[in-house]
Order: C-alpha cells, then structure tokens, then sequence
C-alpha cells in the first residue's frame, strides 16, 4: 500500500555500506587503483588463468593480466552504469549497461519514470585497450548479454520498479537489434552450447493493456525461460515459478543453478526445461554465481557480504560471511580462485579448494533489524477494525490505449500492535490489467502521514526514487463526499522525471481531522506527461475520489 501522497501518485501513474569488520579468513581482498576506490563494481569475467575484467559505475572497466595479482583502469569513453562484461577470449568481449550522458534517445521499449535513452554496448577486439561505443535502443536498465554465440548476441533488460523486459537480439554483434516482449524482467541469459540457452528473471509482474496472447505471458509466475535454437525462440521453463526475481545463473551441459532475491536457490539438471526449489535458510538476497572450472565447488554471494557454496552440484548450501557489510553484485572463478565484487569498490578472492574443507565459517549476520517507529495518537485515532474507504479510480491515457474506471474498498480486518491487516478489493469495474480483483496487505500506523504541522504556502522536498518534485500546502477547502462536508488539507505536488523524460503534477486532498480513516484521503488528481522519441506526446491523466467510509467501533 502506498505509504505517503508522492508515492500514491506514482503508483496511480507508473501503475553507504561500509566495513564493519575483518573480511574472512578464507577472503583476501584486492587492491583496486584509486580511481575505483568507492566505486560500486557491477560484473567480472575471466578469459583464462591470467586475464579478468571487471565493470561498473561511471563507465568503469579494471583488467588484469596477472590473474588479479594487480588492476589497471581502461578507458571505455562511457559514463553508463556498466552492469555486466562477458569475453569470449582474451581479445574479443563485451560490456553493457545504461544512463551514458551521450546516450540517443530509444526507439525501442520504453519504460515511464525513466530518463527514454538508450543502452549501451561497448565492444572490444584488442583486450578492452579501445572500445566502441554502440547503442541498446531501450530505455530500461540493460542488466545482461550473452555473447558466447558473436555476431549472434541476446541482451536482457529491466528494472526494480517496473519488473518488466525483454530479449533483446542481434545478429550483427551489437550495431542493430530487435526485441522480443518477455513480459518479465531478465537478470541472466547464459547458453550452454549454441542451440541450448537459459535466461532467468522476475515472475509476470506488471499488466497489459490489450488482448495479447503470448506463451510468455500465459505462464505468469514463471521466473526461467529456455531456448533449443540458439534463442530464436524461448518456452517458460516448468519448476521455476516464484513471486520473486532470479538475479543470477550458472550453466553448464547437464546443470543449472539461479539464484535471486530472498535466498532463492533453483538447479535444473536439463539444461532449464525444469527446475527445482533448493530449500536453504539463505538470511540475504543472493546476486550472482559462479562454479570452480571442475564443477566441485559453486558459490554465490548476495546482500550484505553473505555467500552461500555448494560441493554437491547445488544439492545443498552452507552460508557464511565474507567478513564485510556490501552487496556482492557479481561473482566469476579464474582457476581455482574465486572472485566476488561490489558496493565500495570490494573485490574479494577466495580458493576454491579451501573452500571445499572449511569447517569453522563465519555464520551470516542476522537480516538488520527494523528501526523502531514511533507511532503518534494521531495516526492511531486513523485505525479501527471495521473502518472502511471506497475510492472511485479513472486512469486514462489515448495514447497508450488506456481507460481504466473502477471502484476499490480498503478495509481493516484486524490490529496487531502497531501494524493493521488491510483487505483491497475492487468492487465495481475491472481491476487494472495484472492486478489482482482481491488482495491484503499489512500496514503500519506510522507510515500514515499527517499534514496537521505543514503550514499553508510552505514548500518541501519531495524524495522519492526517479523522480524530483516540490509540495505545496494550498489554503484548505471544503469537498461534498455523499452528502457530508469533508473539511480537507490540500497539497500541490510538481515533478520531473529523469533525463528530461516528462513531468508530473498532482493536487492531494486529505481529510484533517480523523473522520475519514486510514490515510484520509479524500481526493487525488494527477497528470503525467511523457515525450515519446517520435517527437509524440503522452498524457496520463489519473484521479481517485473517495465515494463512500465508514468508521469501526473504537
């Protein structure tokens, strides 16, 4: 449930670690030239024994030729958010990600609340020494490539808060592309030998306008796909459904392991047309996974420092602590030493084989504790079990094909401490494509904002991801909600999307005293206006009104 006004429009129109310890005894962490120090490293690779490259923020690439013994920082002429590299050997290979100021404007997939430029994809044939520079034309994250397969190569894309994507392909090496919709974020793509691929991602998570009728979107929960033509085309994977996303893959001939948010673990033993759920007690999400040259050992590292390996093919996992507090985004085996690289320029290594015969490891810090929230009479006198609030919702946008007009009822089922159980049900209409017509979620009193303390014509900072914006408190108004006057709070929200993508304006109407429950809203209207790269523009208008509360006994 959205918690403040900023976030509720957004859902209406979208429908630094540090060093807390010693690293572990079996890690040794890598000294990085002083450009990369504190930078967040987003993938690593290894063509042979010798020579390894790592990419991230800024435009960031370090190689070695050394076996990591030392790194050295390649010019790439890129400021992107490098985010994966693949080579091939040790001359030809790839880096992609996305955000270069140079960036065109996409053509392809667009995503709102994004800045609509497209990827990047640097190509190298002489060791990383020169790159160049070509474009994704899709303007989401680009989060993987496959390039195993060059010229042929298959890009995955996405984006947290819109768990959408497809596959991209090219058979020119990365100078021209097309898309496939996958209906589904893809955080991985790795082929096993040219005909058998695997990509792994998010579950259906978003809906569609339209009657569409793809493979891909019949099989909503569904987090893996596989390819038996060299990713021409792509079946849902049977075994892989989960409500959370897969950010990570290993494959091999004969064996699979994704790993993803929430300790996820699946292994597939035929090449990704079936998987199965590995059951761990994994206290962080896992990022990325990488296997000795032998097989012997597998290991992933997460949130948080935590890794987990395997020596019996990802049958069973043990946890343990790299010994620092930073998300681990990729993990890669040069020989018999493992690589894992992160947030604050941490790159650690391990051997494969201590590994293996570890018996004291340190256990995985236990998931950081919630801060204490306070939680004021105010907002306690705003839930009762029985309240209830009816909102009528209009979403429309001509350019999109979009004309959504339904009811939805909130209703308190139950109080627990601090927190409240809440039923969402639409009741009139049909649901937004994807959403559900009946579901509950559990909410906490504290994040029920109160305006009682802004003065009028006072102006806030609005934070909120990918969007900047700036709130004004109007002079209060009076509204006529089923015949009773509702005296209301008003609030002008203005904003701009990244990278000059549009802009959004709301007016917010909350009820100041606790007649109406919950978060007393009484009105919102919101408008988004989006430029599309055809020179196009988008309007999304939105609002909900509330139509019909009631109050529970105290």
């Amino acid at each position: 449930m959205p918690r403040t006004y900023l976030e509720v429009a957004i859902w209406i129109w979208a429908a630094c670690a540090a060093c807390i310890g010693a690293e572990s005894s079996l890690w040794n962490r890598s000294e990085l030239p002083a450009q990369a120090a504190g930078s967040v490293l987003r993938g690593v690779c290894f063509a042979d024994a010798t020579r390894g490259w790592i990419v991230g923020d800024k435009g960031l690439c370090l190689a070695t030729e050394n076996g990591g013994t030392s790194w050295t920082v390649q010019a790439t002429g890129s400021t992107a958010t490098l985010r994966c590299v693949r080579f091939n050997d040790a001359r030809h290979g790839f880096a992609c990600g996305d955000g270069d100021a140079a960036a065109p404007m996409a053509s392809g997939h667009m995503v709102m609340g994004r800045a609509p430029n497209a990827g990047s994809l640097l190509v190298t044939s002489d060791g990383g020494k020169t790159w160049t520079q070509q474009w994704i034309s899709n303007s989401f994250e680009i989060w993987c490539v496959e390039t195993s397969a060059a010229p042929n190569l298959q890009a995955g894309n996405g984006w947290d808060p819109h768990l959408d994507g497809d596959i991209l392909r090219s058979a020119d090496g990365g100078k021209t592309w097309t898309e496939r919709r996958a209906f589904r974020a893809l955080s991985d793509i790795r082929a096993v030998d040219k005909q058998r691929w695997i990509a792994v991602g998010s579950p259906v998570s978003v809906g569609f306008t339209g009657a569409l009728k793809d493979p891909l979107l019949d099989e909503k929960a569904c987090r893996a796909l596989y390819s038996r033509d060299g990713g021409k085309t792509w079946t849902p994977s049977k075994g892989s459904e989960g409500a959370t996303c897969l950010r990570g893959l290993y494959a091999r001939k004969g064996l699979a392991v994704a790993v993803g948010d929430g300790g996820a673990v699946l292994r597939s033993e035929d090449d990704g047309e079936t998987w199965t759920a590995v059951k761990t007690e994994m206290p962080a999400d896992l990022r990325a996974v990488a296997a000795a040259p032998d097989g012997a050992v597998i290991l992933a590292g997460g949130a948080r420092g935590v890794f987990a390996f395997s020596t019996d093919a990802g049958k069973t996992w043990r946890a343990s602590w790299t010994g620092r507090d930073d998300v681990l985004y990729a993990a890669a085996a040069c020989g018999g030493t493992f690589w894992v690289a992160g947030a604050n320029g941490t790159l650690l290594r391990c051997e494969a084989k201590a590994l293996a015969v570890a018996k004291d490891l340190p256990a995985p810090p236990p998931p950081p504790k919630e801060p204490e929230r306070t939680v004021t009479a105010a907002q306690r006198a705003r839930v009762r079990v029985g309240d209830y609030l009816i909102h009528a919702v209009r979403v429309v946008a001509p350019g999109m094909g979009m004309n959504l007009d339904f009811q939805v009822k909130m209703s308190v089922t139950a109080i627990k401490g601090d927190t409240y159980a809440l039923a969402v049900e639409v009741i009139k209409g049909t649901p937004p494509p994807g959403q559900p017509a009946k579901d509950s979620v559990e909410a906490h009193m504290a994040d029920l904002e109160s305006f009682a303390d802004w003065e009028i014509g006072k102006v806030r900072e609005e934070k909120a991801e990918a969007i900047k914006a700036t709130s004004e408190r109007l002079p209060d108004e009076t509204l006529e909600i089923g015949g009773k006057k509702v005296e209301c709070i008003v609030i002008q929200m203005n904003g701009t999307l990244p990278g000059g993508a549009g802009t959004v304006a709301g007016k917010h109407y909350v009820c100041k005293s606790a007649d109406v429950p919950l978060s007393g809203m009484v009105k919102l209207e919101s408008v988004q206006n989006m430029a599309m790269p055809t020179g196009a523009k988008v309007e999304l208008k939105s609002s909900r009104t509330l139509v019909e509360w009631g109050r529970g006994k105290e």
